[in-house]
C-alpha cells in the first residue's frame, strides 16, 4: 500500500520507513504507543504524526550493533562479539565522534514520545528498570544546558508493555514529557545516570543548535 495523502502506512511500510521490524511496529501500535488504528485486521499507522527517523551523512543509520560498539569504546570498553575488522572500523569511528551529525547513531534505540501523569514522573525517574539519558544526564557531565525539562530515559524494549501499563504511558507529541528510548541493552551507567557518550548523542540526535554544540563538546572531551 502506497502512503496517501492521510499520511497512513501500513505496519510494514512505516517499518521500512523507520528502520524497524515489522514485527516491532506492530508491537508499538498496539501497546498504543505509535499513533495508529486496526483496519481489516491490519495497522495503519499514521506516519504525520511520528517524528522521522533522521538520516546520517551517507542516508542511512549505522546498526543497532555498530552504534553501541561506537559507544563502548567511548566509553572506555571493549565492544562484544566483534571482528578484528568491525572493531577496528569502530574504533575509527570512535575517534571522529565529535563530527558525528544528527542522528548518524540513531539506529541505537527505537525513540518514543510519550505522555505520563506529572505526579508519576518521579517514580518513573526512578525505575530500576530505566536509565536517566538526555539533557538530564549531559548536565551531570557538565553540559552548558539550562532550562531542562522532562525526562529521557533509556529500557529494554523487552519492558515497554509493562511500563506502560504501570505507568499509563500513552503516545504524544506537543505535550511529550517522557522520551523513551528502547534499546537491545541498557546503556553504560553510574547512579542510573547514562554515560557522557550516551547523553552526548542524545542531545546531538535533538537537532536543536544549543543541543548539538553541548554534544559536540561533550564528545570531543571525550575523545581528547
Amino acid at each position: 500500500m502506497a502512503e496517501s495523502n492521510s499520511g497512513l502506512l501500513n505496519s510494514a511500510e512505516w517499518a521500512a520507513v523507520n528502520g524497524v521490524s515489522a514485527r516491532r511496529a506492530r508491537q508499538l501500535a498496539t501497546a498504543g504507543l505509535i499513533p495508529a488504528r486496526k483496519s481489516g485486521g491490519s495497522w495503519l499507522i499514521d506516519s504525520a504524526r511520528c517524528a522521522p527517523q533522521r538520516r546520517g551523512r551517507h542516508g542511512r543509520p549505522l546498526s543497532e550493533r555498530s552504534c553501541w560498539a561506537i559507544i563502548d569504546i567511548l566509553n572506555g570498553a571493549e565492544p562484544p562479539r566483534m571482528s578484528r575488522t568491525e572493531l577496528a572500523r569502530a574504533r575509527q569511528r570512535a575517534a571522529g565522534a565529535g563530527s558525528f551529525l544528527p542522528g548518524e547513531l540513531a539506529a541505537r534505540a527505537d525513540v518514543l514520545s510519550l505522555r505520563a501523569h506529572p505526579g508519576v514522573l518521579d517514580a518513573l525517574s526512578g525505575d530500576e528498570r530505566l536509565v536517566i539519558a538526555g539533557a538530564q544526564a549531559a548536565f551531570r557531565h557538565g553540559a552548558d544546558l539550562i532550562g531542562i525539562s522532562g525526562l529521557e530515559l533509556y529500557a529494554v524494549r523487552g519492558d515497554l508493555d509493562a511500563l506502560s501499563r504501570e505507568y499509563a504511558l500513552r503516545p504524544a507529541q506537543d505535550d511529550a514529557n517522557v522520551i523513551l528510548r528502547l534499546a537491545s541493552r541498557l546503556p553504560a551507567a553510574s547512579g542510573r545516570i547514562a554515560s557522557a557518550a550516551v547523553a552526548a548523542f542524545d542531545l546531538l540526535d535533538a537537532g536543536d543548535e544549543r543541543s548539538v554544540r553541548a554534544a559536540r563538546q561533550l564528545l570531543r572531551r571525550i575523545v581528547g
